[in-house]
């Protein structure tokens, strides 16, 4: 659902007087937000606080630093507050969020199934009756199914043999003397991507 936030965070005081002074004019007499937790002009005259409390901090009056530090303390306190108000009116309303002022929140992408494995190739290991099978890596896995057949052709001889988080695994009990074939496919939480083109290697 679209949010919007206060955006006051890890600001500047000048920043935040500038980004704070925006939502107060949207919210102004706003016929979507009747009601906010606090009446605008209170609002208004607590970033006019801060602001003058700056201004005089910023002439060198260094007595000011606490109450202004404690006037900005309670303006985002209460801005955060307001945003909370606007979220719950709007219900996720986009073009209602876009007259409160507030910067919306930036949602996060959704995931999506790792994109099919682009190389594989298998050799033969030392011991017998095994083989060594390498891929190439694929972006946003959570891991890799490796699986194996003697007869590619049939969908249901399939078999997983393995399931790796490297690029490359040992794959022991092979039948010395057949072709075995290989695929592998990544997989994450969106679901498991295509299966990769098939390798093969005789075993020995």
């Amino acid at each position: 659902m679209v949010k919007v936030k206060s955006g006051l965070s890890g600001l500047t005081i000048a920043q935040t007087i500038v980004t704070g002074r925006t939502p107060l004019i949207k919210l102004n007499g706003n016929p979507n937000f009747p009601n906010p937790p606090y009446p605008i002009t209170e609002l208004e005259g607590d970033l006019n606080t801060v602001t003058e409390f700056e201004r005089a901090f910023r002439e060198g009056n260094r007595m000011v630093l606490p109450q202004r530090n404690a006037a900005l303390k309670s303006f985002v306190a209460k801005m955060t507050l307001v945003v909370g108000y606007v979220n719950g009116e709007a219900k996720g309303d986009l073009a209602m969020l876009e007259t409160s002022g507030f910067e919306l929140q930036k949602s996060r992408s959704a995931a999506t199934v790792p994109a099919m494995i682009q190389k594989i190739n298998c050799c033969n290991c030392p011991e017998q009756g095994s083989a060594r099978v390498i891929w190439s890596g694929a972006k946003g896995r959570s891991y890799y199914i490796i699986e194996s057949t003697t007869n590619p052709s049939d969908e249901s001889t399939w078999r997983q043999v393995e399931q790796a988080t490297a690029v490359h695994c040992e794959v022991y009990g092979l039948e010395v003397g057949k072709f075995a074939f290989f695929r592998v496919c990544a997989v994450n939480k969106a679901g498991r991507g295509q299966w990769s083109d098939v390798t093969k290697v005789m075993v020995a």
